[in-house]
């Protein structure tokens, strides 16, 4: 009727599909929160202290809450990040491929020697004719400002053991800001000191977890 207001039960059907979403989401997490618990020391892993890797190799500690529902939303809108620069990298002829490889989980690359495992984003080929790899980030234009001109140190950390991985002597950080769309990619050279702080910790922390286990 003309004048009448319209009750569109808005609230009512925001929280039944807000609901339903993060019902399904932590559910299908929940489910791949152990399936792929490496046996290995993670990449991501190196940025915590020896302890901490020690006892999440150990199972030390009771498991935590699942990934919550909105951590998943992240990754997926990482994954399609991933996607999306696959493709341009391939369009440009340029893209790293091999058999079998997963492109949502990245290259994987295992370090027997120091018991270490990663899934690098992507490889490409580079002017001087070699590959070396990418780690691509998305970040709210907040963040994206506030590194600009001076990248994450976490993230410089995971793509110095990713140069190590794929034996590169460099890399290259590409952050996206998730707002625009503006890119700001950073070559990061290989930084031998970097790297070898972080295999000195895995090693530390295999002794350890090998005395435990005698």
């Amino acid at each position: 009727m003309p004048g009448k207001k319209l009750k569109l039960g808005r609230m009512l059907t925001r929280t039944w599909l807000e609901g339903a979403i993060d019902g399904y989401l932590a559910s299908y997490q929940e489910g791949e929160f152990d399936k792929d618990a490496p046996e290995l020391i993670h990449v991501s892993w190196l940025l915590d202290d020896e302890d901490a890797i020690y006892r999440r190799l150990l199972k030390l500690d009771p498991p935590g809450n699942p990934p919550s529902a909105n951590l998943r939303r992240k990754f997926d809108d990482g994954n399609d990040l991933q996607a999306r620069y696959i493709r341009y990298f391939r369009e440009m002829g340029i893209l790293y491929e091999e058999p079998g490889w997963d492109e949502v989980r990245g290259l994987r690359r295992v370090d027997e020697k120091h018991g270490i495992i990663g899934h690098i984003d992507c490889c490409i080929k580079v002017p001087e004719g070699i590959y070396v790899p990418v780690e691509l980030k998305a970040y709210t234009s907040a963040l994206y400002k506030r590194y600009l001109h001076r990248p994450r140190v976490d993230h410089l950390h995971q793509l110095m053991i990713y140069i190590y991985l794929f034996d590169a002597p460099y890399g290259w950080l590409l952050p996206e800001c998730k707002d625009d769309q503006s890119m700001n990619p950073t070559k990061v050279m290989r930084d031998n000191d970097m790297i070898n702080a972080a295999l000195v910790k895995a090693d530390h922390v295999w002794e350890r977890v090998m005395q435990e286990l005698k």
